[in-house]
């Protein structure tokens, strides 16, 4: 059956279970990324074209995908930080994952953020 995640829970994560968790964290991201791109082109096509409304109204469907993204990385115990930039808390700080990074390789204490990433084999 599969793993079966609680959500919207306080989560802490070692790093096997952050790492099983970013196959599901990779490909929701990486779906919302493809509309994003889509979005982005049509943006660009409308502004070229002079179409204000449209560029309005697409501008909406962006904000709207990225709310929804950032609400199901929350719901899964994540901590959205950017745009498809994600912590997993570790108790003791945090990993720190990027999309399209293929794997969690890096960590980064709390009172840092992502210019404070190291290796995860760093002093972690």
């Amino acid at each position: 059956m599969g793993n079966v995640f609680e959500f919207n829970r306080q989560v802490t994560f070692d790093l096997e279970s952050a790492r099983q968790m970013l196959q599901l964290v990779y490909r929701i991201t990486s779906e919302v990324d493809q509309q994003f791109q889509d979005l982005s082109s049509r943006i660009t096509m409308a502004q070229s074209a002079a179409n204000q409304e449209l560029v309005l109204e697409l501008e909406g469907q962006v904000q709207s995908l990225i709310q929804r993204w950032e609400g199901k990385m929350i719901k899964l115990g994540l901590e959205p930080k950017g745009l498809w930039l994600v912590d997993f808390n570790t108790g003791s700080g945090f990993y720190c994952w990027k999309y399209p990074e293929l794997d969690i390789k890096f960590w980064h204490a709390y009172k840092d953020g992502f210019t404070g990433r190291k290796p995860i084999d760093a002093d972690l």
